[in-house]
């Protein structure tokens, strides 16, 4: 078989399946049809498994490393600071609202949702400290 996709060309078959995955989910909701939840996740398991056997084989090298570790850093920053506004605007929001029955539920899931943030500056700050033992530049650099 040829293969013949790039890896950016993967990670954007990704990124559209997942954009559509979510786009069933809220349909599914809609028509309160968890069957078709189900039967969208299986088809977008099998289009990204597809289209994983057309990579090229591409060499990784230090360069390759340098880009992974560039761009996966700066996605974490950016989600870092999407997650935090979205559930601090949540919270924002539910406290200015007229007591609500739901209110405390909700009031209490945005707050932990809270916790998502603080989760990944932890996470990263460990495997910072786990990355810089492993490959020396412990003392010098943490």
């Amino acid at each position: 078989m040829n293969k013949h996709l790039h890896k950016n060309g993967f990670l954007a078959i990704i990124g559209i399946v997942a954009l559509l995955e979510v786009i069933v989910f809220y349909f599914a909701i809609t028509v309160r049809s968890p069957i078709i939840c189900a039967i969208g996740l299986i088809i977008g398991i099998i289009i990204i498994t597809l289209a994983r056997t057309q990579i090229q084989e591409i060499v990784e090298d230090e360069r390759t490393e340098l880009i992974v570790g560039k761009a996966a850093t700066r996605t974490l920053h950016i989600v870092l600071i999407l997650v935090s506004a979205y559930a601090f605007s949540g919270v924002a929001v539910i406290l200015t609202l007229p007591h609500h029955p739901c209110g405390q539920i909700v009031s209490n899931f945005t707050l932990s949702y809270l916790l998502l943030p603080c989760m990944m500056i932890l996470l990263y700050t460990a495997l910072r400290y786990y990355y810089a033992y492993k490959y020396g530049g412990f003392e010098s650099e943490e």
